[in-house]
């Protein structure tokens, strides 16, 4: 339990650590920065167990495709709304949901199709549980 909450202290600790230095730098109260997170955290999970990449590989290339998306975000949507504070935090809301909603959509159908697949291994039909 002790080390359960050292990992979620750290984990908090690097996000807190993260929001504060793009705050600092780019003057930007960045609200998609948790969503981007959450991102990473899937794209890592993914890599690893349906490509079969190695951990330390899929870290890497994680960290590179995400640096990628968060220079597309800010060419794209930010830098044409730099200065307008409240433009910004909509914008950066905004994403943050796009990015959440896609998450929920994309990651979900995952685990359907790996449940009716597990279920389908004991003859049971999706129609007996109706929509999972």
């Amino acid at each position: 339990m002790l080390v359960y909450g050292l990992i979620n202290s750290a984990v908090l600790a690097v996000m807190a650590l993260g929001f504060n230095l793009t705050f600092g730098i780019s003057g930007v109260a960045n609200f998609a920065y948790g969503a981007i997170y959450v991102v990473s955290g899937f794209l890592t999970w993914t890599l690893i167990n349906h490509l079969d990449l190695p951990y330390a590989l899929s870290v890497i290339l994680t960290i590179i495709i995400i640096g990628v998306f968060g220079g597309f975000i800010y060419k794209l949507i930010i830098r044409g709304i730099r200065g307008l504070v409240i433009s910004e935090v909509i914008a950066t809301l905004g994403i943050s949901i796009v990015i959440l909603e896609y998450i929920e959509v994309f990651y979900n159908s995952i685990r359907r199709r790996s449940v009716l697949n597990y279920l389908s291994l004991y003859g049971i039909r999706e129609e007996t549980y109706g929509s999972l």
